[in-house]
């Protein structure tokens, strides 16, 4: 059997450290991925409830002025009535 030079060798550990890597680095940025999709659903859903918030709190406000409206209606009717 030939001998194989340790450089040869080396190079060959190297090769297999680096495809282990690239390997475990692929894995990693999948479950990053995955968390971030998750994160991302989440913060969705909290605009989602803020938006509907914020649309119920345009509601009050428009009931407000009108009731505001109806309030000063009245006032300048017992103004004019004094």
């Amino acid at each position: 059997m030939p001998q194989v030079s340790p450089f040869v060798k080396l190079f060959f550990a190297l090769l297999v450290a680096l495809v282990a890597l690239f390997g475990w680095q692929r894995a990693d940025m999948a479950a990053l991925e995955t968390r971030l999709g998750e994160r991302f659903t989440r913060i969705e859903v909290r605009f989602d409830r803020l938006e509907a918030g914020q649309n119920e709190l345009r509601e009050r406000t428009a009931r407000l002025e009108a009731g505001q409206s109806e309030l000063r209606e009245r006032t300048a009717r017992l103004e004019a009535g004094q």
